[in-house]
């Protein structure tokens, strides 16, 4: 299913897909990847200050995400983890309900854990009725909504908050 043009991502994973819990939150663990996934997810919410013409977003508006990663895959000098998934809210529901490797690529993020708040680093490029880039600035703080046919005009964008305390 594609989603709108311009709707802000989510962050999340169905634990359930992978047989694992929500877990508390890890950035004082130790890093052990051996052992099955311990599945943490986390709400985030974006605030839209930038709404392009035309785009579906309002000034103001709220949407919902959920970052997904594994405590086990956590480097204990850095902090960081790459994300299992990144969810939006729409619809009555989380999407996509699984990692999608081309609905919402992974290999260009990392969550940084060692302070609050956390920051968050990601940057694909996917389509989602257009072709665009979908980047959240871990110096800024801000998710942006990029079309790929001009990566400096802006579709979306507005800051970001994580809640660090985990869903269960």
């Amino acid at each position: 299913m594609m989603r709108r043009l311009g709707a802000p991502i989510a962050l999340s994973a169905i634990g359930a897909l992978t047989g694992c819990q929500s877990t508390p939150s890890v950035a004082s663990r130790e890093h052990d990847q051996s052992g099955p996934p311990r599945i943490v997810i986390l709400d985030m919410k974006v605030t839209l200050d930038e709404v392009a013409t035309g785009a579906p977003g309002k000034i103001g508006q709220v949407d919902r995400l959920r970052l997904v990663y594994d405590a086990n895959a956590v480097d204990t000098k850095t902090q960081r983890v790459r994300l299992l998934n990144l969810q939006h809210f729409q619809d009555g529901k989380f999407e996509p309900q699984a990692p999608d490797p081309v609905m919402m690529p992974t290999d260009d993020s990392w969550l940084d854990l060692h302070q609050r708040p956390y920051r968050l680093h990601f940057k694909a490029a996917v389509v989602h009725g257009q072709a665009i880039i979908i980047e959240v600035n871990e110096n800024t703080r801000r998710l942006s909504i990029h079309p790929q046919s001009d990566p400096t005009a802006i579709i979306e964008a507005g800051p970001y908050q994580i809640d660090s305390t985990p869903v269960t």
